[in-house]
């Protein structure tokens, strides 16, 4: 058989039957079959033309995929997570889970702006958790006041618990 060179033995022809299939399909894109093709051209002449180089090319291309495929599915069971600890109101554990994505693929969704949700939600969290230490702080020092006979101090004390928080004292028939 004639192609553009002198006649070819019967084991470089295989050879180039499998690497011309190999090539087809590395230009294609399908990685598995265009290594599968060049393994067959290199088991048929084993130093046949460039197909070590392109079988390794592919071969990498074939890794790079299965790592791309692994992150998109660790990427989409972390923001499944993330979503479910919104939607629960857990926002440092969703704030957490989204800071992994976006250290993981930066442009991932919309786990940016998920991100920044959760910490204003904490944001608001921590400044409520600040505020009530301080009115508990005010209210114990208001009590103990109370029960030292420094009326006007305990007055003055609770009396500031009862503006800064009408509901704090929702509870206490005293007031």
């Amino acid at each position: 058989q004639e192609r553009g060179w002198v006649s070819e033995s019967e084991s470089e022809q295989r050879a180039q039957f499998f690497y011309d299939r190999g090539v087809e399909q590395f230009d294609a894109g399908h990685w598995q079959e265009a290594l599968d093709f060049f393994e067959q051209a290199l088991r048929t002449a084993p130093a046949y033309r460039d197909a070590h180089k392109l079988a390794d090319v592919a071969r990498a291309r074939l890794e790079s995929e299965k790592e791309r495929r692994l992150l998109e599915s660790k990427l989409g069971m972390l923001y499944e997570r993330a979503e479910q600890q919104l939607a629960a109101g857990h926002w440092q554990d969703a704030y957490d889970l989204l800071q992994e994505i976006l250290s993981l693929e930066p442009d991932y969704r919309d786990a940016h702006a998920l991100s920044e949700k959760a910490l204003a939600e904490l944001i608001v969290v921590e400044e409520r958790r600040r505020q009530t230490a301080a009115l508990e702080a005010l209210y114990r020092q208001g009590e103990a006041d109370f029960r030292a006979g420094k009326w006007a101090k305990a007055v003055e004390l609770l009396s500031q618990v009862k503006e800064l928080d009408s509901s704090y004292f929702a509870d206490d028939p005293r007031w």
